[in-house]
């Protein structure tokens, strides 16, 4: 549903800040990136998941 949604809309939508949203979303994101790279794939499965995160 809110997939491409600027974090401002989804702030409004869901009457949080845009701070909000951000924390929620990198959290989301370090936790699932956290959870495929416990499975050990070759770097060749998700090329980005090893590249610096800045």
């Amino acid at each position: 549903m809110l997939r491409g949604w600027a974090n401002k809309d989804v702030a409004e939508e869901l009457n949080l800040t845009e701070q909000a949203v951000a924390n929620h979303k990198h959290q989301f994101l370090a936790g699932l990136r956290g959870s495929i790279r416990k499975q050990e794939l070759p770097e060749e499965v998700f090329p980005e998941l090893y590249q610096s995160e800045t």
